[in-house]
């Protein structure tokens, strides 16, 4: 999903499933790119990690790149006709533990996301974030 371009044709893709019936979500990925830049500016101000932190504040970071290319998609899907909505992960919510920067799932509260897909929308979930 680096580029418009790409993220219209995920939008046909998933369009092209969802007109044929089929209850879509999906979990993209940070634009090409994005997720290194983004952690290279926060190398650059604080080039050791100092503490655990440092670390939260990496995870909260990183996942800006996720929560851009989930609301263009949503955007995108809607310019193909497909109701869609996007989610962050606290929204859904997706919970896991504390692990910084390699967090595992703990728990998927999924009733918002299937109340979603029974109305007939495509449901776009950020990718890297939870609570």
């Amino acid at each position: 999903m680096g580029s418009t371009e790409r993220i219209r044709n995920v939008a046909r893709r998933v369009a092209k499933w969802s007109r044929a019936g089929h209850q879509m979500v999906v979990v993209p990925s940070a634009m090409s790119g994005e997720t290194n830049r983004l952690l290279a500016l926060a190398k650059e101000l604080a080039p050791v990690r100092p503490s655990d932190d440092y670390s939260r504040e990496l995870d909260m970071l990183a996942a800006t790149g996720e929560q851009a290319s989930s609301a263009l998609l949503a955007i995108a899907l809607q310019a193909e006709g497909i109701e869609s909505v996007s989610y962050a992960g606290w929204q859904v919510p997706i919970r896991t533990n504390s692990a910084y920067t390699k967090a595992r799932i703990e728990s998927i509260d999924d009733v918002r996301v299937r109340g979603d897909l029974q109305a007939g929308r495509a449901v776009i979930v950020t990718g890297f974030q939870g609570s």
